[in-house]
């Protein structure tokens, strides 16, 4: 298996390259499936909090569990100290595809200065109504044009810088 279901799809996958050149560097919050295939054509940096996920593929991951684990999924997140140790100092995309959950995500919107505002940002499954919420958050925050896109059975939102 590669793509779909809880991976990014084939189409998320096409517009990744689409979007960037290979050889270049992604840092990807969540990993799956479509790390494996990501790998193939980018220096790739992927965050995960599930132990078991961690160096299944070609890619330098950054073990962070999640914190706030006894509270609601709203206020649960990587812990961002042990992210920001590790995180690399140039990326050019950031694949935002974790921590699973449809609420999980809405707390990237508390670090948002923590991440290159120079890179592309890609936000995987906003066919889930908070990630869809988390996207807009984003693009208003950052005064950025929505661009959404049909990518299969899932919708990707895009912030170019």
């Amino acid at each position: 298996m590669a793509f779909g279901n809880h991976s990014i799809t084939e189409e998320t996958f096409e517009l990744i390259k689409s979007l960037l050149p290979e050889g270049k560097t992604i840092l990807e919050l969540g990993s799956g499936y479509g790390t494996e295939q990501l790998s193939k054509h980018y220096k790739l940096f992927s965050v995960e909090h599930n132990p078991n996920w961690v160096g299944k593929y070609n890619s330098t991951y950054i073990y962070c569990p999640l914190i706030n684990q006894d509270k609601s999924e709203f206020e649960q997140w990587y812990n961002i100290d042990l992210v920001l140790e590790e995180l690399p100092k140039d990326y050019d995309l950031l694949l935002v595809d974790g921590p699973p959950s449809d609420f999980r995500r809405t707390n990237f919107i508390n670090h948002i200065t923590k991440f290159n505002k120079e890179a592309i940002w890609v936000f995987d499954d906003l066919q889930r109504e908070y990630d869809l919420i988390t996207y807009k958050k984003v693009c208003e925050m950052l005064e950025k044009e929505e661009k959404i896109i049909d990518c299969g059975q899932k919708m990707v939102g895009i912030v170019e810088h």
